[in-house]
C-alpha cells in the first residue's frame, strides 16, 4: 500500500540511489573529458580532422545506424547516447520507488510476467549504448588525450566501466544466486535482504 511507501525505512531505498549515483558518475565522466578537450567548440573542431572511418559502426550495428559525421555530429551524438542513461536510470527509479512498496516489482524474478524483467532489459540496453558511445569518444580523442599531458584516460575509462558494468552485473549474479538457492536466509533477514546486503557490501 502507499502507506508502507511512508513507513519504509530509507535503507530500503539505497539500490535505486545508487543506481542514480551511477548515473551521475557516466556523465560527469563524459563532461571531465569534453573539459580536457578543450571543450565542445574544440572537440568538435579536432574531430572535424580526424578519420570518417571512425564514425562508421561495428556489425551488426551498421546495419541500422548510418555512418557518423566526424566533428560536431561525432560529438553530439555520442555525448547524447551517453547522456541517456540517466534519463533511464531516472525513469526506471520511479518505477522502483512506485511497484515496491505495491508488490507489482517482483525484484529478482525473470519471468515475462515481471515487471523486472523489462526494466533490466531496458536498463541492459541503455547500459551497452552508453558504453559504446562512451568507447567510440575515447577510441576517436585517445591521442589527445595523451598529449601533450597525458591524462591516463585508460586507467580512468576502466574506473567508470567498473563502476557501472560490474555493479550491475555483480547485483543481478548476486539475485540468480538467491533464486537457486545458494543465498539463502540468515539470522532474521530472508533470502532477499541477505542478497541485497551482499550487493550493498560488496559496492
Amino acid at each position: 500500500s502507499w502507506s508502507s511507501l511512508l513507513v519504509q525505512p530509507i535503507t530500503g531505498y539505497t539500490e535505486p540511489l545508487r543506481d542514480l549515483y551511477e548515473a551521475y558518475v557516466i556523465s560527469s565522466f563524459v563532461y571531465y573529458m569534453i573539459a580536457l578537450l578543450g571543450g565542445e567548440d574544440a572537440l568538435s573542431e579536432s574531430l572535424e580532422r580526424k578519420e570518417p572511418s571512425l564514425g562508421e559502426h561495428p556489425w551488426p550495428l551498421r546495419l541500422v545506424l548510418s555512418r557518423w559525421n566526424m566533428g560536431e555530429e561525432f560529438m553530439v551524438q555520442c555525448k547524447t547516447g551517453t547522456l541517456q542513461f540517466i534519463v533511464v536510470k531516472s525513469i526506471t527509479t520511479i518505477v522502483y520507488v512506485v511497484l515496491t512498496p505495491l508488490g507489482l516489482y517482483s525484484e529478482g524474478s525473470f519471468n515475462i510476467r515481471s515487471v523486472f524483467t523489462y526494466v533490466s532489459l531496458v536498463l541492459s540496453a541503455s547500459m551497452g549504448w552508453a558504453m559504446y558511445c562512451l568507447v567510440k569518444l575515447f577510441v576517436a580523442t585517445k591521442e589527445e588525450l595523451r598529449n601533450p599531458k597525458d591524462w591516463r584516460p585508460v586507467g580512468k575509462f576502466l574506473c567508470i566501466k567498473g563502476v557501472v558494468f560490474f555493479t550491475w552485473w555483480q547485483g543481478v549474479l548476486l539475485l540468480i544466486l538467491r533464486n537457486v538457492g545458494i543465498i539463502g536466509p540468515i539470522g532474521d533477514w530472508d533470502a532477499q535482504n541477505v542478497a541485497k546486503g551482499l550487493q550493498d557490501l560488496a559496492v
